[in-house]
Order: structure tokens, then C-alpha cells, then sequence
């Protein structure tokens, strides 16, 4: 029975799948890049599901985070002269700084105000994207951005996938702690949640 429950666990699924697109993709003529991209969509995407499902949070403008931390490691892969290690550090770090901030206005909101302050967020980002061009390169983005450790699409692709499978797990750990448990008290009674400490 253990063995069935590990098989069905959702990180070795993911792992599956994950697998079995980048085999698939070498004879459908599939860049292994767009695997990539899909692996890193997919955590994404669990880290809004975890917003929405376990706080009750609706987001908006979660890409915020998303495309900041991508500028951050574009700029310190081409200034800095880091690597793939480094810039996810980089990301990370610049991620928890800007969530800090943004948390820090308006956390203090729920429902359609945290939704709609959001969204703001997220279009105040865009707007400064897309005019700076000295730095982030406008419409066009950061082109060329170098990559030392990583040379060539595949070991990129395995370190993506392996990043990704590990905040899955993460995520899947988070949300089974006492602290998801917490984070569903509160969104279902954050009253009750309260008076309980």
C-alpha cells in the first residue's frame, strides 16, 4: 500500500509527466524548451492555486513576482556575471523583498480590495517594464542573456525540472504542515482562527 501511495504521490506524477514530455518531445520535433517553459508555468501556477485555494486570496498580479525576479536574474546573468545557480538565489532573494513590500500594503485588505490592489500592482510593474527600455529592454525584453553553466537547452531543461519538482515538494509539504492547516482556518473563519491563537 506504501508503495501505491508513493506512485499516486502528486511530486512523482508531476515527475512522470515531466518525463515522459521531454522523451515525447526529441520525435514530435518539440523543442525540449518548451518543456521547460511548461515545467516552469505549472510551478507557477501552484503558487497561485496556493493562494486561491488555501487563503481564499484571488490575485491579480502575481506576476509581479514572476517577471521581477526573471529581470533580476537577466540583469545579474549579464552584469553580475552569475550563473544559473546564482540567479536563482538572485531570484529568490529579490522575489522575498518585493513580497515584503507589496504584503507589507496590502495585506491588510481581503476580497475584491485585495484583488483590485493586485491587479494595480501588477499594471504599476508593467507600465515600468515596458518604458524603461534602457534597462529591461521594453517590448522586446533582455535578449541573449547568458547562460555559463547551462550552454545548451537540455542540461538547462534537467536543472529547471529539478528545481521545479523540488518547490512542488515544498509546496506539498507546505500545505500539509500545521501552517497550511492555519491557512485554511483562517480562510474559512478568520475570526475563529483568531481568538485560537
Amino acid at each position: 500500500m506504501k508503495s501505491r501511495s508513493f506512485v499516486l504521490h502528486p511530486v512523482v506524477v508531476a515527475a512522470f509527466v515531466f518525463a515522459a514530455l521531454t522523451v515525447a518531445s526529441f520525435p514530435l520535433g518539440i523543442p525540449v524548451s518548451r518543456i521547460t517553459q511548461i515545467a516552469i508555468f505549472t510551478l507557477y501556477g501552484m503558487g497561485v492555486a496556493l493562494l486561491v485555494s488555501y487563503t481564499g486570496l484571488v490575485p491579480f498580479g502575481a506576476s509581479v513576482f514572476f517577471g521581477c525576479a526573471g529581470y533580476v536574474v537577466a540583469l545579474g546573468m549579464h552584469y553580475a556575471g552569475g550563473n544559473g545557480i546564482t540567479g536563482l538565489l538572485m531570484a529568490i532573494a529579490a522575489s522575498a523583498v518585493i513580497g515584503f513590500g507589496i504584503g507589507a500594503l496590502i495585506l491588510r485588505r481581503s476580497g475584491i480590495y485585495f484583488s483590485l490592489l493586485t491587479l494595480a500592482c501588477s499594471q504599476i510593474a508593467y507600465e515600468i517594464a515596458f518604458n524603461w527600455t534602457e534597462v529591461t529592454g521594453g517590448e522586446n525584453g533582455l535578449q541573449n542573456v547568458p547562460r555559463p553553466l547551462f550552454a545548451s537547452p537540455l542540461p538547462y531543461h534537467f536543472f529547471v525540472l529539478f528545481v521545479v519538482l523540488a518547490g512542488m515538494l515544498f509546496l506539498w509539504r507546505l500545505v500539509h504542515a500545521p501552517f497550511g492547516r492555519s491557512l485554511q482556518a483562517i480562510r474559512d473563519n478568520e475570526q475563529r482562527a483568531e481568538s485560537l491563537g
